[in-house]
């Protein structure tokens, strides 16, 4: 360790030394449209960089929007259809890693038919089933 130490000031000074520019020459300046353009440049890919960051963010929100939007429809049809593997695929709904599996085993798996009202408690229940799964009703 002393000896990295007592080397560090060797290290900065090389390489503060290679890094230095020569005194451009008058051929070598750039003109004011050259600077301009370059800073032009420099101001483009910073606007791209916010933009791809902008874009990154949409992406990932929209994401975990599809998530819970998926999760929370499983979650309800596979229980107004008194589906038997309904905990199963509410579980994976849930899962952050298996909410596609979970959907497409869901969608496989559930009891066909169509949706319909209940007369007691109004929540959609399926068609000809003989009780309600919310409210126990025939």
């Amino acid at each position: 360790m002393k000896r990295l130490i007592s080397a560090l000031p060797f290290v900065l000074v090389t390489a503060n030394a290679l890094a230095q520019r020569t005194t451009p020459t008058v051929s070598n300046s750039p003109s004011a449209e050259d600077a301009a353009a370059a800073a032009a440049a420099a101001t483009g890919m910073a606007g791209m960089g916010i933009a791809c960051c902008f874009v990154y963010f949409l992406v990932i929100a929209v994401s975990i929007g599809a998530w819970i939007f998926s999760a929370i429809y499983i979650m309800k049809d596979a229980k107004a259809r008194n589906s038997e593997n309904a905990q199963l695929v509410t579980i994976l709904g849930w899962i952050p890693a298996t909410w596609v599996i979970g959907l497409i085993v869901h969608l496989v798996t559930r009891p066909k038919g169509n949706l319909v009202p209940c007369p007691h408690c109004q929540k959609k229940r399926l068609e000809g089933s003989a009780v309600c799964p919310h409210c126990g009703q025939p």
